[in-house]
């Protein structure tokens, strides 16, 4: 039985590793965020069940930005494998508990609110060391996990005060990861609105992506693998272009570096 839990431990660990890659350098994720979340689960129950992980088990690292091309790693200052110990005695203390007490209604309900917070901050915890996340994504995941908002709201603050979750260093990854992979302004854009990072940060962010016009050049180049440009081949690259989140400003420069006008369409 031990045996075959520990093979099982090994199967989640390489499943969730290759889905992690799929996920931040594909661009190409073969799992829903809760079929993840499920598998995750599954593997930090039955490490800590058998006291068995691989020493590349995504539970027992912060951060999974796999470094690629130019990206660089975004460190958490504080480690997060702690983060499970916050059923701590402190916690009980502060209550003034003592064997033999009589409980008042009043208090079992702050105890049961104080239980299920703690057991939200492991949740938190185990979410921000799967992935990088921001605060809004924390959030929308403990709601749907049963949280009502303030709970989630609270518990993002918190991950963000240990420096889990940075949605400042998450803007720039994000922008750092799809300028590489030859995306423009505004496919990024929208990858920074479906991940939550507030507004307020886009700018910044946005001005580490490369200059829009090397970036066509870049695509245009990788199209034709040295061949003569067609009126054919600009029109479908025009297309692939703005389907990439370039502008007709970025892109029509370019085409006519090549030779073709081309009507914006």
């Amino acid at each position: 039985m031990e045996q075959s839990k520990q093979q099982r431990i090994r199967e989640l660990t390489d499943r969730l590793n290759r889905c992690r890659y799929e996920y931040y350098n594909l661009n190409a994720p073969s799992l829903t965020d809760a079929e993840y979340d499920a598998l995750f689960d599954e593997l930090s129950t039955l490490e800590k069940e058998t006291g068995f992980s691989m020493t590349n088990s995504p539970t027992q690292t912060v951060g999974c930005y796999p470094a690629v091309s130019t990206l660089v790693k975004t460190a958490h200052p504080i480690p997060l494998l702690s983060l499970d110990k916050t059923k701590s005695s402190a916690e009980l203390l502060r209550f003034g508990l003592y064997k033999g007490m009589d409980l008042s209604p009043a208090l079992v309900v702050e105890l049961q609110a104080a239980a299920q917070q703690s057991q939200l901050k492991q949740t938190a915890a185990r979410m921000a060391s799967g992935r990088m996340l921001s605060k809004k994504e924390v959030q929308r995941r403990l709601t749907k996990k049963g949280a009502t908002e303030e709970q989630a709201a609270d518990t993002a603050d918190w991950l963000e005060t240990l420096g889990a979750v940075d949605d400042e260093g998450y803007a720039g990854v994000i922008v750092r990861h799809y300028g590489a992979m030859g995306y423009g302004p505004g496919r990024v854009k929208q990858e920074l609105h479906r991940r939550g990072v507030p507004r307020e940060l886009w700018d910044e962010a946005l001005a580490q992506l490369p200059p829009a016009a090397d970036a066509v050049r870049k695509v245009v180049a990788a199209r034709l693998r040295g061949r003569p440009m067609t009126q054919e081949d600009s029109r479908k690259l025009a297309a692939a272009l703005q389907r990439r989140g370039f502008s007709w400003n970025d892109i029509r420069p370019v085409l006519n570096e090549w030779g073709q006008e081309i009507d914006e369409t």
